[in-house]
């Protein structure tokens, strides 16, 4: 199958329960991390896209309908999608502030990596869901919630454009907060003071200062 009925298969599916936003910025990240990979990684795929209300609620059901357009070459597909795909982009990542235009998404990676770093397995996962569901509330993209479910499970790049320092600011804010409910003050002040240090180094080249996240 083609790339374009590839993703004219994933929208004619997902577009009967997504709709605006939500739908491009899945569209998006089925393209960028998806869309070169065979058909047993949609289940991956539906995993990170776990943030999604809508994806969550129906993975069983998404699942067989994408396996069976998938595979079903007499499949009624709707158009392809790309031309909406790359105006919801263009529209998305046109800020009108001097603070949309930084992408953290290396320094903020980064620096949670490190914190991660600095905790057992045990309170990695259980500040990885509070980070899960504080993401909601900080209001972030859907791109961005869907990259950090994917962050949590493999540690790869979060997708943080077009979010504001500030909102990143209150995460990580967050983040120790929650940390000192699992491990105490003390702990959680070490674990982050090291966190800030260490990527403070490791992005010694990078323009974005680390240490105003805090």
């Amino acid at each position: 199958m083609t790339m374009e009925n590839k993703r004219r298969a994933i929208f004619t599916v997902l577009s009967e329960i997504l709709h605006d936003n939500s739908l491009w910025e899945v569209m998006w990240y089925w393209q960028e991390h998806y869309s070169d990979k065979p058909q047993f990684e949609l289940n991956h795929f539906l995993a990170d896209c776990a943030s999604v209300p809508e994806i969550s609620e129906n993975r069983s059901w998404l699942y067989r309908q994408l396996i069976g357009v998938l595979m079903d070459k007499n499949s009624d597909l709707k158009p392809d999608p790309w031309p909406q795909m790359n105006q919801h982009k263009n529209q998305s990542g046109s800020g009108d502030g001097a603070e949309l235009q930084d992408d953290w998404s290396e320094v903020f990676t980064t620096l949670m990596n490190r914190f991660m770093h600095g905790l057992r397995s045990d309170n990695q996962y259980s500040l990885g869901k509070f980070l899960l569901h504080h993401c909601k509330q900080c209001d972030l993209p859907q791109h961005s919630q869907i990259s950090m479910t994917h962050w949590l499970a493999s540690r790869d790049l979060m997708d943080l454009r077009g979010v504001k320092k500030s909102q990143l600011k209150s995460l990580l804010n967050a983040s120790y907060i929650a940390t000192c409910e699992l491990i105490g003050p003390v702990e959680a002040d070490k674990i982050l003071s090291n966190a800030i240090r260490d990527a403070h180094f490791e992005l010694a080249e990078q323009p974005l200062d680390v240490r105003t996240l805090l």
